[in-house]
């Protein structure tokens, strides 16, 4: 193997540390963002009188709110009763059970309930996903030192026995 080869060699396992150790984060500011959304979600529910179908298809359009892969997934799916067409957007796009499981709630608590259980719900749940996403903020800092070491030891180490 020449010497492009192993710089190749070298630059593919660099860029797969770095991809590895951006995991934890993106899943932090999924969370992050979720929270934000159902604070938004609780504001909006308190000022306006609007179904839940309605809500999260405007808040989905604005701005950060429109860079979630389960509230596109939710716009793009054919209409349907609102709890069946969020389950549906949150199982096929979001990756951890854990995180699944909480948004999911979403769905089984939003328009089900009077609007004092709707908003005492929705604050547990933006609450439970800020001290998740506090706690990976360590594990974040962590993997990012971990694995943006470990990928150009690899590749050297590779480069090297080769």
């Amino acid at each position: 193997m020449g010497l492009w080869g192993r710089v190749l060699l070298f630059l593919c396992l660099s860029s797969i540390g770095i991809t590895m150790g951006t995991r934890v984060h993106k899943r932090r500011e999924l969370l992050l963002l979720s929270s934000q959304l159902l604070g938004t979600l609780s504001a909006e529910l308190t000022f306006c009188q609007k179904s839940a179908d309605a809500l999260i298809l405007e808040l989905a359009a604005k701005s950060p709110f429109d860079s979630l892969g389960y509230l596109k997934k939710f716009c793009s799916l054919p209409k349907a009763p609102f709890p069946k067409r969020w389950k549906q957007a949150v199982e096929q796009s979001v990756q951890g059970e854990e995180d699944r499981e909480m948004l999911l709630l979403v769905g089984q608590v939003l328009g089900a309930y009077d609007l004092n259980t709707q908003l005492k719900e929705l604050c547990q749940l933006r609450e439970k996903m800020t001290a998740k996403a506090q706690e990976l903020l360590e594990e974040d800092i962590r993997e990012r030192r971990l694995y943006t070491a470990l990928g150009p030891l690899m590749g050297l180490a590779v480069c090297i026995l080769i």
